[in-house]
């Protein structure tokens, strides 16, 4: 084996021990990233102080345990909306890098092309995170219509962003026009009554 072939395959050997290092180091970052996002999404609106309900009296017209819990709209979307701009900038560098050196992007394997991945996978999983929050979310917020009625509370209110305060007038305002069409309140009950005696 030649010097310059012993260089080259140290060469490559270095750049593919960099390159599962980077892998690893990334799918570390994901997974921790990914167990926060859940973590954030799951905790309680306040857990220093655990909300004591009162006994419920038979005056309650309804329950509110029922109620999904609704945390404060989190700056945590913000952050991952920023986070998503710098994998994104990140990921057209990189193509960018690869047109420049003239590598056919769909076959070339080489550092470049696995950060380009990374980061384009990155984005894919923040989306999804992104979108099943705001899912969720909005499931819960259409929910408040059937638990409470249309005017919210406002410890609840406090807990939307304003989007979602719009949401919610704006899917008021709909059941509202529907049921003034229909002549009927669908607010008023819930739950299916029982079936009559045979």
């Amino acid at each position: 084996m030649s010097t310059k072939d012993c260089g080259h395959h140290h060469s490559s050997r270095r750049r593919l021990i960099r390159l599962v290092l980077v892998g690893v180091a990334a799918f570390i970052l994901l997974v921790l990233f990914l167990v926060f996002l859940i973590w954030v999404i799951l905790r309680p609106a306040n857990p220093a102080s655990p909300s004591k309900t009162p006994p419920s009296s038979p005056s309650t017209s309804l329950p509110l345990s029922p109620t999904p819990s609704l945390s404060p709209c989190s700056d945590l979307v913000q952050q991952v909306v920023a986070e998503c701009s710098q994998h994104l900038l990140e990921l057209q560098s990189l193509i960018r890098k690869m047109e420049e050196e003239r590598l056919e992007i769909q076959t070339v394997r080489n550092a470049d092309y696995y950060g380009a991945l990374i980061h384009h996978l990155t984005l894919v999983r923040n989306k999804r995170c992104l979108m099943a929050y705001v899912y969720n979310r909005a499931e819960i917020i259409r929910n408040l219509l059937w638990k409470i009625g249309h005017v919210l509370p406002q410890e609840i209110e406090e807990k939307l962003s304003h989007g979602e305060g719009e949401y919610y007038k704006k899917h008021s305002a709909a059941l509202k026009y529907y049921m003034s069409k229909v002549m009927v309140d669908l607010t008023v009950v819930t739950s299916p009554s029982p079936s009559p005696p045979l």
